[in-house]
């Protein structure tokens, strides 16, 4: 098993008005449950000029860029203090540049330790990424499965032969075909490659219908090609299918990727080589194609790596087998750039800075693979039992009907937007954070939950409006008029009777007494019905602001007549939401003032049963506040280190949470060794969980 980890982001903003850099910072060590933010109101003043001027020396360069960062007093002390919190782990890195085109071109590689002078992008426990992210790129899907399978495309359109292309008249060479192929087939050894090379193959048209076959899916799109910048945007010269040039604009690139619908992990972007001072073969393209990067990422490809300069053949050689060989062992792509920056170094190579990592991993994993980070045989075999014996506990999270409704990131960012919200950039997707400063913007308890409502019957009327050509959408037909809660039933019935996979189906068939939810819906008990079964409903009334519905047990909860216990409320009544992050600690406070009102076999069931997370992110407020009122209830740290306790990881690959820190952070919680993180979807869990168990459902 990995170590943990720890991240450190350095954000820079551009501001326009005053021709500098606002500075964000942030620094994580999810095993030891440390985020420490810092931000900055004097910015960094940028003169590009200065980088002009330096461009043919490395060394005066790497000591411009490094005192441009590391002169700011806050971000200097900021990145000492993130060293010594994470002394002997790797650090991942990340600097997030959000401006215009002409700050991607600053060689950020070159930048140095303040304190050793060393390059940092060559550290072995540094792991250097240009980091991007924006509400408005395509979601980077997460994969359960290391990269297997590669295309590679090399064009040489005919001009190149004959009278040469000329952009901005300076003269392409011809492609050194052969060489180019035996680079790639050297980098790619053990990998399914496939090759587009020359002769009218290394045409747009045949990327795209490539790409496009989900059957054999590409995980890595390897590009070899002359560009050239006549705008902001890169030209790639492609090939038609007669063999002549084809200029492809950077922008029509980007849509056709945005447009798959799957998109490959990484994209290498490779210069051409040909003749250099003395014989040497270089790229002569100056590292026009990495200005893609940013453009790729956004179109939703999660990493991308490109030449920002001319580079020698035998540096792009070294660099590429190096790096796709220690990409192999992990998936770590961070970690696998530094490695091959590092060989370049040791093997002297003055052009070593020249590749450049964009990533939308911030993690810098490339795969999570769909299991339990330990003992996983033990914990399904545990599983099992406690199913057959009812003496399981679910417990529910927003994750399960982020389908329906949207999830809560999807929300925040969407309100930071449309509010133009002070909310620093890693905290857009944090909707507790968000609701907390639209409530203070407002000046009303009541403004958010208003604000959701209004959000609610927006996205699902447009939901309806987009489904009205697919009889197969679950919305398809629905009333854009009705409640959205009407709306999300119904569709939710359409999906349970059609989907024998489908989430709500599956849980509906444990013999638990017992279901506990922070989930805004009534799906679960629509599903309960749905197999048979009677269930109950009830809420915890953690707020005086709104009057509860009185429901009381009449009976015990038995497995065909169980209890739905909402904690944090329903959509139907935005007022009994749990939102905001004042409404997280005034829900602590009531769970333990008014422990009284709270069900015994539900306080009971959170210490003495088996409890299985499902539709969390382990570092959600829901998943943090619902660990606080299960500690506050007595005796709970002798019981529930009794008893197992799974986790499901919603979306790994969009966190920062890594696999194994989230192992060891919920064992020392629970101070118990009987606890698992299946790192994966809720449906890809319970797929194997009705496979295991032999579930039909």
């Amino acid at each position: 098993m990995a170590g943990p980890d720890a991240e450190l982001d350095i954000g820079l903003r551009w501001i326009e008005a005053r021709q500098a850099l606002d500075v964000e910072l942030r620094f994580a060590r999810s095993d030891q449950n440390i985020d420490i933010l810092g931000h900055d109101d004097d910015p960094i003043a940028v003169d590009l000029k200065q980088f002009h001027d330096s461009a043919y020396s490395a060394d005066e360069y790497a000591q411009i860029v490094t005192r441009l960062i590391f002169d700011h007093p806050k971000v200097a002390k900021f990145y000492s203090d993130s060293r010594k919190r994470a002394p002997n782990v790797p650090l991942h890195l990340r600097l997030r540049v959000d401006g215009p085109p002409s700050l991607h071109t600053i060689r950020w590689e070159l930048l140095q330790d303040p304190d050793t002078g060393h390059p940092l992008t060559t550290s072995a426990d540094v792991l250097f990424s240009r980091y991007l992210t924006d509400p408005g790129y395509r979601v980077v899907p997460w994969r359960s499965r290391q990269a297997t399978r590669a295309l590679v495309v090399i064009a040489n359109p005919r001009e190149l032969q004959e009278e040469g292309l000329r952009p901005r008249g300076r003269k392409l060479a011809p492609v050194k075909v052969d060489l180019e192929k035996s680079i790639a087939e050297a980098a790619l050894k053990g990998f399914q490659t496939e090759y587009l090379v020359s002769g009218g193959k290394a045409t747009l048209a045949n990327v795209i219908r490539r790409l496009g076959e989900a059957e054999q899916q590409v995980d890595i799109l390897y590009l070899v090609c002359h560009g050239a910048l006549l705008t902001d945007v890169p030209l790639l010269y492609l090939e038609d299918e007669n063999g002549n040039a084809d200029a492809v604009d950077g922008r029509r690139l980007q849509e056709v990727v945005s447009a798959l619908p799957v998109r490959p992990t990484l994209v290498v972007l490779n210069s051409c080589q040909s003749g250099g001072p003395g014989g040497v073969l270089m790229s002569t393209d100056d590292g026009v194609l990495a200005g893609l990067g940013p453009r790729l990422a956004a179109a939703g490809v999660a990493t991308v790596i490109a030449m920002q300069g001319d580079v020698t053949m035998e540096t792009a050689r070294l660099f590429s087998e190096t790096f796709f060989a220690e990409m192999k062992n992990d998936g770590l792509i961070d970690r696998s750039v530094a490695a091959a920056r590092r060989r370049l170094r040791e093997n002297d190579r003055d052009d070593w800075w020249v590749p450049v990592l964009f990533s939308r991993l911030r993690s810098g994993r490339s795969y999570f693979k769909a299991e339990f980070t330990g003992n996983g045989e033990l914990l399904w075999s545990a599983l099992a039992a406690s199913h057959k014996t009812g003496n399981l506990t679910p417990v529910l999270g927003p994750g399960m009907s982020d389908e329906l409704l949207g999830s809560r990131e999807t929300i925040a960012e969407s309100w930071t937007v449309q509010w133009q919200l002070p909310v620093l950039t890693h905290n857009r997707e944090d909707l507790a954070k968000v609701a907390q400063y639209l409530r203070v913007q407002h000046h009303s308890s009541s403004a958010v939950a208003n604000q959701l409502e209004v959000y609610l019957q927006e996205e699902i009327a447009e939901r309806i409006k987009n489904a009205a050509g697919d009889p197969a959408d679950p919305f398809h037909g629905l009333d854009p008029q009705a409640k959205p809660g009407e709306s999300t039933m119904k569709a939710g019935l359409r999906q349970l009777q059609d989907d024998p996979g489908n989430a709500y189906r599956v849980l509906a068939t444990i013999p638990a007494p017992l279901f506990i939810t922070t989930n805004w819906t009534g799906l679960l008990e629509q599903a309960l019905k749905h197999n048979g079964k009677k269930p109950t409903t009830m809420f915890f009334p953690w707020t005086d602001r709104r009057r509860w519905p009185v429901t009381k047990l009449v009976a015990e909860p038995t497995k065909e007549r169980p209890l739905v216990y909402h904690l944090f409320g329903r959509a139907e009544d935005p007022l009994s939401l749990v939102l905001a992050e004042e409404d997280y600690l005034e829900w602590l406070t009531a769970w333990v003032a008014k422990k009284g009102l709270v069900p015994d076999i539900v306080r009971y069931s959170l210490v003495d049963q088996d409890l299985l997370f499902l539709g969390y992110h382990l570092e959600d407020w829901e998943f943090r506040t619902v660990f606080e009122g299960i500690k506050s209830i007595p005796s709970s740290s002798n019981l529930l280190a009794e008893h197992i306790h799974v986790g499901v990881q919603v979306n790994p690959g969009g966190h920062d949470v890594e696999p194994e820190a989230a192992q060891d952070y919920l064992e020392s919680y629970f101070k118990s060794a009987n606890v698992g993180v299946y790192w994966a979807d809720t449906r890809a869990f319970l797929d194997e969980y009705r496979r295991r168990l032999g579930i039909e459902t």
